[in-house]
Parts: structure tokens; C-alpha cells; sequence
């Protein structure tokens, strides 16, 4: 048997399979290579996103929260600094502690810097300064009051005293300017606590001085019994104007006072701004550094997002070479083989077996329950946006869209609507004699009365804040408002929710202010809540438990 002869190597070919799999394990390759870098760029992008979720917000929101504790705590440092009472002095300090050690407790939960909390004490101990100061300056003012106090009654006595004077017509012109310089001196003693200027006051002071002298030259003047009679009332008067505590001694101490105190809070005030500006910048940095590396992984993402282009493009050149390699050595092949075997051409018909069941069904069904979830967490999250959550009406931020668009469809329409401010009486004294859970069971009764007795059609009662509610009444004139607002009132009486604490009844009632909205006037929503407010004061003012 002869042998077979092998062909030579320089005539071997590469089979379709091995050109096939050659080509099918390039485009694996270089999937693989895409698949890495991409991998890759979305971890870096995870640690991006989980740095700013874990750090960058929180930081941002402790910051924000840090701004808001801070900012109420200018203002209050502003009331303590101008404080008219001590009452006033007293709560402005209590709060300003609090507020101190709210932020002291936060600083402490979420790891703030030691040398913040050291300006912290600072601004404590720099509170207590301006607390005394304020409390020493009252007391001051107090005592200024009791001086003029008595230097008017000594004017009156002075006045009382010369309607009994008797003297002779000789003597008229004496006496008459003797009172004169003394009215004189009343007169600009009075100026005295009205003057802030330290040149202004010892001006006045020279002047009240000079006046004193030209009172005892006159005195000198008149008769002997006289002078004797009037003596006790010069002496008072010089004892009420220029000894250690009188009048101007203690004018010239308050004005100091005052001058300090006023410094004084400007300084805390500073140092309260300091400490803001310190916690916003310790932000900025931190910010700072995430951006950086953000901005890192973007010029990596940059390069890299290159490479994978010119990767794909290679991927794609090399399907359409396999394309064409299949085209043109198996199937063109493959019709001509054909061609050669049958005479008559055939063709295959074949059919899609679509009957809704496959995975793209799935797929399509999967997406629309997701689509139809969103869209029920969307209302239902704009519902409870607009919800109070404690009374189960509508909130202030639902109160003001409706208003806003009862505004438009009322001057559209040319229709009259009211707005009525509702307050609950002496609700902090109900608060602090029953307790916070009882406020709430109260604010849930008076809600849940206030929707079931307000009998307008689209009417909206809305909680506007703490024990304040507000209601909107459209197409409704002033009488039926009017009408709707004493049934109103005498409900909530009805509902005889004890509260011993209130002045004006022996259980909870409502003051009301009525605000009306006229189509033929241009009168926009700031104006018509502040007219229904200003109608609530003056219900209130007028006693309560009634409205205007």
C-alpha cells in the first residue's frame, strides 16, 4: 500500500474554524479588556458616590444645621443685648443657654473639633458678660425712673405750694421768677434721659448746673420767711439733680452702660460669626478634598473612556471583517452549492413564536409594575408633603398653593372668598399645665371641629403653625363667613376642653381674624394674610374668644 503523501507546510490553510475562533477569541479578549475597565471606573465612581452619601451630605447638613443654631443664636444675643425687662433679660439668657448647649451636644455627636468647643466656651462665658451688663444697665434704668418719678411730684408740690403762697404785689415779679427758673430746671431735667451723646449730656449738665446757681441768686431775693419756706425744695431738687445718685449722675452711668452693653453684644456677635465662618470653612475644605479626587477620577475616566472607544471601534472593524469572512466564504458558498445541486431555487419560511409569554413580556410587565409603584409613591409622598402630620389636615405649604391659585381663579371669576387666621387662647399655658400630649389631643380636636363645622363648598382649614390654623372660604361674602364664624366658635366652646390656665373662658376657645378678598381690588397674598392677621391681634387684644 503506498503511503499517502502530506502536503507540504508552505501550502497548509487555515480552516474556517480556526479563522472563526481565532476571530471569536480576539472579540473575547477585548470584551474582557471593556468589561475590566469599565469595572473598574464604576467601583472608582461606588467610592465617589458612597464618599459624598457618607460624608460629603452629612457634612453639608451638619453644617446647614450648625447655620441655623448659630443664627438663632444672633438673634437671641440681639434680644438679650436690647432687652427692655428683666423678664425680657432673664428669657433671652435662658434661651441663649439652651441654645449653647444644643450646640455643645451636637458638636459632641457628630465629633467636632476641640478648638471649636473651646470658642464655644468663649462665646458662653462672653454671654454671661453681656448678661450682667444688661442686668446692671436695667437696674439702672429702673433707678433713673424713680428719680424722675420723684422729681416730678417734687414739680407738683413746688406748683401746689405757690397756689398758696401769699405775698404782696411788690414782691410779685420775685416770686413769679423764682418759679420760672425752677419750671427751668424741671424742663431740662427731662431732656436728661433722652440725651445719648456724652458731649450732650455734661452740656446739659452745665446748663442744669448754671440754672441752679441763677435759682439760689434769685431766692436770695425774696423775704426771709420766704426763703425759709423755699429752702426744702431747693435742697430736694439739687439732692434729686447732682448728688452721687441723682439724676445726672445716674443719666452719665446709664449712657455708659448702655455704650458697653451695645459693645458688648457687637462683640459676641463677632465672635458667634467667627465660629460659623470657622465650621463652613472646615466644610469647604473637606468639600475640597472630595472634589479634588473627583476631579482625579474624571481625568482617569477621561483616558480611560478613550481607550475603550478605540477598543470598540477595533471590536467593530473586526465583526465586520468576520462578517464578511462568513458572507463570502460560507454563505455565498453555500447558495452556489445549492444552485448546483437543485435546479429550481427554495426558499425556508419561518415564523416567530411570539405569544407574550417570553422574557421581553416579563421584562415589559416588570417595567410597568415599576412605573405604576413610582407613580403611587410619588402621590402618595406629595400627599403627605402637604399633610400635617399630627392633625391629618392640610400643612401651610398646602395652604399657600391653594391660596395662590384661589387668588388666580377668583380674580378670573370675579368672586368674592375670605381667609380667616384661627388662634387658639393661652395655648402655651395650656401646654404648661396639661402637658405636650394633651396640646397635641387638643390641636387634633379643634382640627378635626374646624373641618366638620366650616360648611363651605371648597373649603380648605389647614394647620398654618404651632396652635395657629387658617381656612380659606371661596365664593363666600363677609355675612356668610361671618355666620359660618360664630357657629365656629361656639363649637369649639361645646367641645368643653378644660383649661384653667385661660383668661378668658374655663376651657379652650378660638380668636379669629377675617380677612376679605375683593376681585376689584388689586390686593395680592402677602396683603390679604396680613389683613387677616392684623384683624386676629385685635381680636385677641379685645379680650378673645371672639373674632374680627
Amino acid at each position: 500500500m503506498t503511503p499517502v503523501a502530506r502536503a507540504p507546510a508552505k501550502n497548509r490553510r487555515f480552516t474556517l474554524t480556526t479563522l472563526l475562533g481565532g476571530g471569536l477569541l480576539v472579540i473575547m479578549l477585548l470584551f474582557i479588556t471593556v468589561t475590566g475597565i469599565t469595572f473598574s471606573r464604576l467601583i472608582d465612581v461606588q467610592q465617589i458616590l458612597n464618599s459624598i452619601t457618607h460624608s460629603s451630605i452629612p457634612t453639608v447638613i451638619k453644617s446647614a444645621r450648625i447655620f441655623s443654631l448659630v443664627n438663632e443664636l444672633t438673634y437671641l444675643t440681639e434680644s438679650l443685648t436690647h432687652a427692655s425687662s428683666q423678664s425680657q433679660r432673664h428669657n433671652a439668657h435662658s434661651a441663649i443657654t439652651d441654645k449653647i448647649a444644643e450646640i455643645r451636644q451636637f458638636n459632641q455627636r457628630h465629633g467636632i473639633g476641640e478648638e471649636l468647643n473651646q470658642q464655644l466656651q468663649i462665646i458662653e462665658d462672653e454671654q454671661s458678660n453681656l448678661n450682667g451688663l444688661t442686668e446692671q444697665r436695667l437696674e439702672q434704668r429702673h433707678s433713673l425712673l424713680q428719680q424722675e418719678n420723684l422729681l416730678v411730684e417734687l414739680f407738683q408740690q413746688v406748683q401746689e405750694y405757690q397756689l398758696t403762697l401769699a405775698h404782696s404785689e411788690a414782691q410779685q415779679t420775685a416770686i413769679n421768677q423764682w418759679f420760672m427758673f425752677f419750671a427751668r430746671l424741671a424742663s431740662l431735667s427731662t431732656q436728661v434721659t433722652e440725651l445719648r451723646s456724652t458731649d450732650a449730656q455734661l452740656s446739659l449738665r452745665q446748663q442744669i448746673r448754671e440754672s441752679l446757681i441763677a435759682l439760689r441768686l434769685q431766692q436770695q431775693q425774696l423775704t426771709a420767711q420766704q426763703h425759709v419756706q423755699l429752702m426744702p425744695y431747693l435742697q430736694r431738687l439739687e439732692t434729686l439733680l447732682v448728688d452721687d445718685e441723682g439724676l445726672l449722675s445716674l443719666s452719665m452711668n446709664q449712657s455708659r452702660l448702655q455704650t458697653r452693653t451695645t459693645s458688648k453684644g457687637n462683640f459676641v456677635r463677632t465672635l458667634v460669626m467667627d465660629y460659623a465662618t470657622q465650621t463652613e470653612y472646615q466644610t469647604y475644605a473637606f468639600s475640597q478634598d472630595i472634589l479634588k479626587q473627583s476631579q482625579k477620577s474624571a481625568e482617569s475616566v477621561g483616558v480611560q473612556i478613550r481607550l475603550v472607544g478605540i477598543i470598540s471601534i477595533a471590536i467593530l472593524l473586526l465583526v465586520l471583517g468576520i462578517t464578511y469572512l462568513i458572507q463570502r466564504r460560507i454563505v455565498r458558498r453555500l447558495k452556489r452549492l445549492n444552485l448546483l445541486v437543485t435546479e429550481e431555487a427554495t426558499s425556508m419560511r419561518g415564523y416567530d413564536d411570539l405569544n407574550g409569554k417570553d422574557e421581553i413580556a416579563e421584562i415589559a410587565h416588570s417595567l410597568t409594575s415599576y412605573a405604576s409603584t413610582v407613580v403611587r409613591q410619588r402621590e402618595a409622598l406629595e400627599r403627605q408633603s402637604l399633610t400635617d402630620s399630627l392633625t391629618g389636615i392640610p400643612n401651610r405649604r398646602a395652604f399657600d398653593q391653594r391660596l395662590k391659585r384661589m387668588l388666580r381663579e377668583s380674580r378670573e371669576r370675579e368672586e368674592f372668598f375670605q381667609l380667616l387666621m384661627i388662634d387658639i387662647d393661652f395655648f402655651k399655658a395650656y401646654n404648661d399645665t396639661y402637658g405636650h400630649l394633651a396640646g397635641d389631643a387638643a390641636l387634633q380636636q379643634v382640627a378635626r371641629c374646624l373641618e366638620k363645622h366650616l360648611q363651605v363648598n371648597g373649603a380648605l382649614v389647614a394647620r398654618y403653625g404651632g396652635e395657629e390654623f387658617a381656612c380659606l372660604l371661596p365664593n363666600c361674602p363677609r355675612s356668610v363667613a361671618e355666620q359660618q364664624v360664630i357657629a365656629l366658635l361656639d363649637a369649639v366652646r361645646k367641645l368643653d376642653i378644660p383649661h384653667e390656665s385661660s383668661k378668658s373662658a374655663h376651657c379652650i376657645t378660638l380668636s379669629l381674624g377675617i380677612g376679605t378678598w375683593n376681585p376689584t381690588a388689586a390686593v395680592d397674598d402677602d396683603t390679604l394674610l396680613r389683613q387677616a392677621d392684623e384683624a386676629l391681634y385685635v381680636a385677641k387684644r379685645e379680650g378673645r374668644n371672639q373674632y374680627r
